[in-house]
């Protein structure tokens, strides 16, 4: 679970840092098409052995932080994101979604119920 927090902490900080840049030079970085996967895999050990308590707040300040800078981007940069295929940078629901069934599941006891202390 703490892994997966991490994880979304430092996805919403990579986002939030890509807008400031794109807010800076009015366009975003190319970036190469198996970024994703390469910083996933380099992350895995440094998530895996966060803290649990700290990995949550990080997580739920790095969700808030980067909504409200998508709150108050300009429109071009909105329709700059969706022009190029990068609506995730705007609606991040897919990815959280994903990461928070996997938590969920992970904290469910054998009867179906969930465990707080997972």
């Amino acid at each position: 679970m703490r892994d997966r927090l991490a994880h979304l902490a430092f996805y919403d900080d990579w986002v939030a840092e890509r807008w400031r840049r794109w807010l800076t030079s009015g366009r975003f970085q190319d970036l190469p098409d198996d970024i994703t996967e390469l910083v996933n895999a380099s992350g895995q050990r440094g998530w895996g052995t966060a803290d649990p308590q700290r990995a949550r707040v990080a997580a739920l300040e790095a969700a808030g932080a980067v909504e409200r800078l998508i709150e108050r981007l300009p429109a071009d940069a909105l329709a700059d994101a969706i022009r190029t295929g990068r609506d995730r940078m705007i609606d991040r629901s897919a990815h959280w979604n994903a990461h928070l069934d996997e938590i969920e599941a992970s904290v469910r006891s054998p009867d179906g119920h969930t465990d707080p202390m997972g």
